[in-house]
């Protein structure tokens, strides 16, 4: 069981690496539109529209790596391992309702 906790730990690190590159793109492409507007009398209908399809890709991008985290979460539960990456603050106390 310790070696399938470990690969699931690599992979929860994964999806973490890609969500944390993935929230960086659209607060990048957000920050870059507002700079546009602000600095810009007249802004490109182009350019607005190319901006949200990104923001919207990526947003797209966040909703299947979270998916992704659903699903290794749902087959540690069925491994019984996923009680072991919770740490004990967040597990239900006896008698706690």
């Amino acid at each position: 069981m310790q070696a399938d906790v470990h690969g699931h730990g690599h992979d929860l690190d994964q999806i973490a690496h890609e969500v944390i590159n993935t929230v960086t793109a659209i607060s990048g492409r957000a920050q870059l539109t507002r700079r546009r507007i602000e600095k810009t009398a007249h802004l490109s209908r182009e350019h607005i529209a190319s901006d949200l399809r990104t923001i919207e890709e990526q947003a797209a991008r966040i909703g299947a790596l979270v998916e992704a985290c659903r699903s290794l979460a749902n087959g540690m539960a069925e491994e019984g391992v996923g009680e072991t990456l919770h740490p004990p603050s967040s597990r239900a106390r006896p008698g706690a309702e």
